[in-house]
C-alpha cells in the first residue's frame, strides 16, 4: 500500500499502478492531472511553509493566475503553429484565440454578467458548462494576445520554446511517495532535459523588473518548484540527461 494513507492528498484518481513500479510519462487533460492522488509542486509549496490540511484549499491565484494559464495556452499554439503567415493574420485580426485549441481546451472566454433578463441563470448554466476551465475576460484576453505578440518577436522565446514537448505530465515514486509534475514545455534542443515554466510577472513595460520578478521567485518558491520538476526529468531520463 501507497504511504501516507491515500486521503492525506486531494484528488480523486489513484496514482497509477505503473507509476509505482517505474517512472512513467502520463497521458492525460490537465483537469485529469490535478485530480491524481500524489504530490505536485502546489501542494509541496503548501506542506513546506504550513500543513497537509493547507493543502487541500483550492489555491486562488487571482487575475495573475487566469492571466498565466491564457498567456500558456496562446503561447503554445503559436509556437507550434505551422503557417506563420496564418498565424500572423490571425493575431492581427484579434481571432487568434478562436483558432488557439489549447486556449479553448482549457479555457472560457467570459462574457459580461453584469446586467439582461435572466442574466442570473444564464450566468449560472455558463458556469457550470465551464466549471473545469479557466475563465478568461476580454481585457485578460486581449492582455494575453499583446504579451504573444511581443514573445513571438524575441529571440530568445524562440529559441527556447522549439525542439520540445508541451505539457508534459511526469509521475514518479521517490522515497515511498508518489510524485507528479505537469511541466509547461520540455526542452530537449540541448544535449539534456531541461523543465520550462512559464511565468508572468508584474514589472516594467520598458524593460524587465528583475527586482520584481526575484521578490515574486522567492514569494512563490520557484526555486522549489523547479527542483521538483528536475527531479521529475531525471527519474525518467536519468541525472546526466536532465
Amino acid at each position: 500500500d501507497l504511504w501516507p494513507h491515500e486521503s492525506f492528498f486531494t484528488g480523486d484518481i489513484d496514482f497509477p499502478e505503473e507509476a509505482t513500479e517505474h517512472p512513467i510519462i502520463h497521458e492525460c487533460s490537465e483537469a485529469e492531472y490535478h485530480r491524481i492522488k500524489a504530490f505536485g509542486s502546489s501542494y509541496l509549496k503548501n506542506i513546506v511553509y504550513t500543513s497537509p490540511q493547507h493543502a487541500h484549499v483550492p489555491i486562488d491565484g487571482g487575475k495573475s493566475f487566469v492571466m498565466g494559464i491564457a498567456f500558456e495556452c496562446l503561447i503554445q499554439d503559436a509556437f507550434t503553429a505551422t503557417q506563420p503567415a496564418k498565424l500572423r493574420q490571425q493575431i492581427a485580426g484579434g481571432k487568434f484565440h478562436t483558432h488557439s485549441s489549447t486556449f479553448n481546451k482549457r479555457c472560457a472566454l467570459r462574457g459580461d454578467f453584469s446586467k439582461g433578463k435572466g442574466i442570473r441563470e444564464i450566468a449560472d448554466k455558463w458556469k457550470e458548462e465551464n466549471k473545469d476551465k479557466t475563465h478568461v475576460t476580454w481585457p485578460d484576453l486581449m492582455q494575453a494576445i499583446e504579451m504573444v505578440k511581443s514573445a513571438l518577436g524575441n529571440e530568445g522565446w524562440h529559441r527556447h520554446l522549439r525542439g520540445g514537448a508541451w505539457q508534459q505530465v511526469i509521475l514518479w515514486m521517490e522515497q515511498g511517495l508518489p510524485m507528479k509534475a505537469m511541466l509547461d514545455f520540455n526542452y530537449t534542443s540541448l544535449s539534456g532535459q531541461v523543465p520550462v515554466d512559464i511565468k508572468t510577472c508584474n514589472g516594467k513595460t520598458v524593460k524587465g523588473n528583475f527586482d520584481g520578478f526575484s521578490r515574486q521567485a522567492g514569494k512563490l518558491m520557484y526555486d522549489l518548484q523547479a527542483a521538483h520538476y528536475s527531479t521529475g526529468l531525471a527519474q525518467i531520463y536519468g541525472h546526466d540527461q536532465a
